[in-house]
């Protein structure tokens, strides 16, 4: 079976590196002074709106937008419940908002985010790299065995967890990286005895390292979490979709949002009502390079 560390197991060492790196940077510098250009403030960027429509429109409840990465929810600005059209704005440019909709029949649809942490800082980096015509990152093909063995690590692990189940939505590769969005579960009783089910949606993010997947430590997010009676849990009915995501670049202008409630019931994209809580599902994956069965070969567990 795959295996897949956790970052904890080579930070130390690229500690060392970086150590190493300075050091050089501070010898090659000591014979005079360094003539460093001063890098060029990037235009701050522009606050833009998210417009759209959802049909039908009677079938709106509630509506909201949410910043995954800062956890800010907003209002729309206007909402017309007999056309369906929304606004929402200004909004913080060069940013991701997911849309959340709460139907008339207790539905929820979320749009889900699937960039990598600290995504704007890596868009800033690449445009660095460009101004100071450095080389670009390291190209790697994000391959469906890449995803294999990420989801592989998850269910297996899971088994030795508190939370005993792990289910697998969304796998987004974006060379290196890859974003997880996975539903946990504990169904058996906790440590006081309670037998309620304790339910989460969480983002988890993984990099490729010395050959393999490393989970990165105290970045996951936590969307949903839940603790309730086993028939309040039934009644759940929750799906995260890609089309309710919406990116607004730093030049403010963002795309138009047309949504229809779904008609049918999609299991793959989040928990159905009245479903058992180990239903077999199949992930979304997204991003892929190559169709080829190919990945990096799992890195070896340290001796320690």
């Amino acid at each position: 079976m795959s295996r897949i560390r956790t970052y904890d197991s080579v930070r130390s060492r690229g500690r060392l590196l970086a150590c190493v790196c300075m050091l050089a940077l501070l010898a090659a510098g000591a014979g005079g002074d360094a003539d460093l250009p001063e890098d060029q403030p990037l235009p701050a960027a522009r606050p833009g709106h998210i417009r759209g429509r959802i049909t039908p429109a009677e079938a709106i409840a509630e509506l909201s937008a949410v910043s995954r990465e800062t956890g800010r929810r907003y209002e729309p600005e206007e909402l017309d419940t007999e056309t369906g059209r929304f606004v929402f704005g200004p909004l913080p440019g060069d940013a991701a908002y997911d849309l959340v909709l709460l139907t008339t029949d207790r539905r929820r649809y979320e749009g889900i985010d699937l960039s990598f942490v600290d995504s704007r800082f890596l868009r800033l980096a690449r445009i660095r790299r460009e101004q100071l015509d450095l080389p670009p990152e390291r190209d790697y093909e994000f391959a469906r065995r890449d995803a294999e063995q990420i989801v592989e690590w998850i269910e297996s692990s899971a088994e030795k967890d508190f939370l005993e189940l792990a289910r697998v939505l969304y796998v987004h590769g974006d060379g290196p990286r890859a974003t997880v969005l996975l539903e946990r579960m504990r169904r058996r009783p906790d440590y006081a005895g309670d037998s309620r089910y304790i339910w989460r949606i969480e983002l988890w993010y993984f990099v490729e390292r010395f050959g393999g997947w490393e989970k990165l430590p105290n970045q996951s997010r936590v969307l949903w979490r839940l603790r309730v009676p086993a028939t309040t849990w039934r009644q759940l009915h929750v799906e995260y979709l890609q089309e309710l995501s919406v990116f607004i670049p730093r030049d403010g202008e963002s795309g138009q949002v047309e949504f229809s409630v779904p008609e049918d019931i999609d299991p793959n994209r989040g928990r159905p009502p009245r479903t058992a809580p180990d239903i077999k599902t199949t992930p979304r994956v997204l991003g892929l390079d190559t169709e080829e069965e190919t990945a990096s070969q799992p890195a070896e567990a340290d001796a320690d």
